[in-house]
This record gives structure tokens, sequence and C-alpha cells, in this order.
């Protein structure tokens, strides 16, 4: 006989629900994955994690197969560091128990040595992390870091994956 949750538990039986929820899409996903692109693909290039899936290093056809495996993928947002570029959105989304729940997905790739990488500082009053100029004004230091492609990003990130392949 199953066991009865107390009414009060109801956050951790919706959160128990929502993991349910994701580990589930996730296990459809990676034999998907598995399926189509290999159980090699699987172990190199994708990692999990609790809510979520991050596909590294993938090329342009890998990159559109998965993107066809991935049920209801959302708008992908890039962003782009010194480190890398990555798009990053949702899919799977559905409700449960009365609210949202989704896996997030991310594609990671280095930067192609096409690009330029621009460091710019600017200084900027605010009340946290600061330092005070020769004036007396409070000023925080932000990096912000552009990634400079003669190319459209992804295109970059592709020739980089065809001229390593050869």
């Amino acid at each position: 006989m199953a066991r009865k949750i107390h009414k009060h538990l109801s956050y951790e039986k919706k959160e128990v629900a929502h993991a349910k929820y994701q580990l589930d899409r996730l296990s459809d996903i990676c034999y998907e994955i598995e399926k189509v692109l290999g159980k090699t693909f699987l172990e190199d290039k994708v990692w999990t994690y609790g809510c979520g899936i991050t596909f590294r290093d993938t090329d342009q056809d890998q990159y559109a197969i998965l993107k066809g495996i991935l049920p209801r993928l959302g708008r992908l947002d890039k962003e782009s560091s010194e480190h890398g570029i990555r798009l990053q959105g949702r899919c799977c989304e559905d409700k449960i128990m009365g609210s949202k729940v989704s896996l997030t997905v991310s594609f990671k790739w280095d930067v192609p040595d096409t690009c330029e990488i621009i460091t710019t500082i600017v200084k900027e009053k605010v009340s946290g992390d600061y330092f005070v100029d020769d004036s007396g004004d409070i000023f925080h230091n932000k990096t912000e870091i552009q990634i400079n492609c003669a190319e459209p990003v992804l295109e970059s990130v592709f020739r980089k994956k065809e001229l390593a392949s050869g």
C-alpha cells in the first residue's frame, strides 16, 4: 500500500513531482540521443544535471539532430564570453501540480580562432563593490566582454569544426 503524504508537505510533494518529471524527460532524451548519435556521443558530449542537459562541441549536423530530438525546445539565448559561446533555453515545458516545470538546455563551444575577443572596462557609479576616485566619487569597474566574428558566430563555430575534421 502506498504511503500517504502529510498535507503540510505539499511544497515538498510538488518538488518531488517536478524532479520526477525532469528525470523522466532527461531519460527519454538520453535514450533518443543514444539511439540516433550513439553511446560514445552521449558519454563524450553530453552532461546532465538535476534540471537540465548540456551539449559540448557539437558540429552542425549534430546540433540540428539534437534540436529535433528536444521536445518543445524554446528560443535559445546566446551568451558569449572569453571562455566560449553558449546557447541556452528551455525544453519540455509543462505544468505539474499548478506550476511550470521544464529542462534547461545548453549548447557550448569554444571561441573560434577567427573571432576576436574584446575586453572593455567600464567605470560606473554603484553602491556595492566600489572604489573612490580622486574626486571622491564612488565607482565600480564592470568588465564587458564582446566577441567579434567576421561571420555569424555559429557559422564560425561550425566552420572551425569542419576544418578540424578535415
